[in-house]
């Protein structure tokens, strides 16, 4: 192990990859309970473009997903995973 922290980051271009598929996860989500933008983002006080960004992956921080989800009903959980188990903490 070499021990510097650029060797355990992600190659360029993953976490963008990944917000993305969230984004637009969500947005399946927000649709099959048949929502639109413009009533979820009602439901959150915030803008409808707010939420379009949000589906877009191009908002992807913490509050901001956990905002989202509890306007669906829903509730972030974060989770470590270790080789020998997992701690999950609850938003």
């Amino acid at each position: 192990m070499s021990g510097r922290w650029k060797d355990t980051l992600p190659p360029a271009g993953t976490e963008e990859l990944l917000d993305a598929v969230r984004g637009h996860r969500l947005a399946e989500i927000r649709r099959s309970r048949g929502l639109t933008q413009h009533h979820l983002a009602e439901k959150m006080g915030v803008s409808q473009s707010h939420v379009y960004e949000i589906e877009r992956g191009s908002i992807a921080e913490r509050e901001a997903l956990a905002h989202y989800a509890m306007a669906l009903g829903g509730r972030l959980r974060q989770t470590i995973h270790f080789d020998d188990g997992d701690i999950s903490v609850v938003e």
